[in-house]
């Protein structure tokens, strides 16, 4: 196992993990870009995926972009400057740039067979860039259970406008929180769609409690709104 530091386009280094199969290096790989926080903590399916093609005689690589975290701080190659990125600031229009900075690294690894997948968001950055690119390096793609941004894009928020996929996440978390919180404003498409939501929910609460920002305990939302925060569940959430 490798860590991985992954430069794209714009100079922002990105963390991966490269499962190897020891010995002479094969040649396929399988690149994973994880979903809106899908991280080791939260996602460690991503173990069992390099363990299991690694006995399989193939490469994984567990690729994260700039939505892993909340808010995660890296380098930039090119300035040398420390920068923040997270899911509260990413663009999706960056994904293309990301998923090939990836692929780029695959191919001077000298894999012949790239296959590329997606879980959650990370499949719909795929789609993205596949739909955008063409690339003909990449030889077959895998899709894990992609996000419904039909679903997400129906709904805005006063407070953070819905300008792109990725914005509307942040505005679903953001309203998530207040929520949380206690706070009455603006929570449009939450409450009413408690349970197609709560997947949100849990990242919001999650992601309080990680780095600091205040929240309730899981049981004060259970008391006070009933059981609508069954557990992770993030992908019938959206």
């Amino acid at each position: 196992m490798q860590q991985l530091k992954i430069p794209t386009e714009r100079g922002v280094l990105l963390d991966g993990v490269l499962f190897d199969v020891e010995g002479a290096r094969p040649d396929t790989a399988v690149i994973a870009i994880t979903g809106i926080h899908g991280n080791f903590y939260s996602n460690p399916f991503y173990v069992n995926f390099g363990e299991t093609l690694n006995s399989g005689g193939v490469d994984f690589v567990y690729a994260q972009t700039c939505d892993a975290f909340g808010q995660i701080a890296t380098m930039n190659a090119k300035t040398g400057e420390r920068v923040v990125i997270g899911s509260q600031t990413e663009d999706f229009n960056d994904a293309v740039e990301d998923v090939r900075a990836y692929v780029d690294w695959a191919e001077q690894a000298g894999y012949e067979r790239i296959y590329l997948g997606g879980h959650s968001l990370g499949a719909n950055k795929v789609i993205r860039y596949l739909s955008e690119t063409h690339d003909p390096r990449v030889e077959r793609f895998i899709l894990l259970s992609p996000a419904n941004l039909t679903h997400m894009t129906s709904v805005t928020t006063e407070r953070v406008p819905g300008k792109s996929e990725q914005g509307l996440l942040v505005a679903l978390e953001d309203n998530a929180r207040l929520w949380l919180a206690g706070d009455d404003g603006p929570v449009v498409g939450m409450r009413a769609d408690a349970a197609r939501n709560r997947g949100t929910l849990w990242r919001a609460h999650r992601d309080a409690r990680r780095h600091g920002r205040p929240g309730p305990r899981p049981e004060r939302l259970y008391d006070a709104r009933g059981a609508v925060v069954a557990g992770s569940g993030g992908h019938r959430a959206i």
